[in-house]
């Protein structure tokens, strides 16, 4: 199994993890270390995890009934206003790991998150060196059975150094695993709440969006009014390129039936997802750049 063997020598501690990041387990008969791992984590080498959180300093047999903690991801459902900075703060401890949220999700850092996205929390473990010295590329080695995390652990630890001491505790960004989603934790009643919404608004975007490009073709703002209206206070549950097109086309049509007031709503929401868009003089009217520059302006 990759790396035990140096477990032996190199002996560690694993933190006391936020009760989302750790599942608590009641070992069943013919349970083993290997056996939970490829279960839970679809790779029996990744029982290193699991030693470590329980402070095995090598691997040993199972005693059915006995307690585990194992190690998860978990999912979340965002909050308005949540973005990569605030949830790695939240959940990461530190906003400047939010690069490494992104990724983990493989989307962009620079990506406006809907509310109810669906996001994974990678898991971390806590490393105390028992030696006089440990280098960051033993300690990669001993957890992914290669060097090549050093680096990583360096910068997800702030750390200008190659090596800690005796005593010193950093953490290991575990970046790699993904918890099988049969096995993992069920939402809390919000997060559901949120999910929910979301696929709500996601499914009458798909029907409403088409309805209201047709009525515009044919110059029947009333019907892109009445097309989406209901998802006037939705916005923020769809994806931002979705989220942009509902609400220019809505901006536009208020803009044809002098609502000011709510065309500088809409077209505020497109600039709250999209800071930078700009609307062009020529597609647009100057009542709807005169709308858009309201909305600009109030945003300032």
């Amino acid at each position: 199994m990759k790396a035990l063997l140096a477990l032996v020598v190199l002996a560690r501690v694993a933190s006391a993890q936020p009760d989302a990041n750790v599942m608590s387990y009641r070992v069943q008969k013919g349970d083993s270390l290997d056996l939970l791992a490829a279960e839970l984590y679809s790779n029996r080498d990744d029982a290193v995890f699991i030693m470590a959180e329980n402070k095995m300093q090598k691997p040993r047999k199972l005693n059915p009934g006995e307690r585990l903690r194992i190690p998860i991801t978990h999912d979340i459902r965002t909050e308005k206003g949540d973005s990569f900075e605030s949830l790695a703060k939240k959940y990461l401890g530190d906003e400047k790991r939010a690069s490494y949220l992104a990724e983990y999700n493989h989307r962009s850092i620079e990506d406006s998150l809907a509310t109810g996205t669906e996001l994974t929390i990678p898991f971390r473990i806590t490393h105390t060196a028992t030696e006089k010295t440990e280098t960051l590329a033993s300690i990669s080695t001993t957890y992914f059975g290669n060097a090549k995390h050093a680096d990583e652990i360096a910068k997800w630890n702030g750390l200008d150094k190659t090596s800690i001491d005796k005593g010193e505790s950093i953490e290991v960004p575990v970046l790699t695993v993904h918890v099988r989603d049969a096995r993992l934790p069920a939402l809390d009643t919000d997060s559901q709440a949120r999910d929910k919404q979301r696929r709500d608004a996601v499914a009458l975007a798909q029907t409403a969006l088409p309805a209201a490009h047709a009525a515009w073709l044919q110059g029947e703002y009333a019907h892109v009014k009445d097309a989406l209206a209901p998802l006037a206070d939705k916005t923020d549950y769809l994806d931002t390129d979705t989220a942009v097109e509902v609400d220019l086309l809505l901006g536009r049509a208020h803009v044809a039936f002098d609502d000011t007031a709510l065309a500088v709503a809409a077209f505020s929401r497109v600039l709250a997802r999209k800071p930078r868009y700009e609307l062009s003089p020529y597609y647009d009217s100057p009542k709807v750049l005169e709308a858009w520059q309201k909305a600009v302006s109030q945003g300032q």
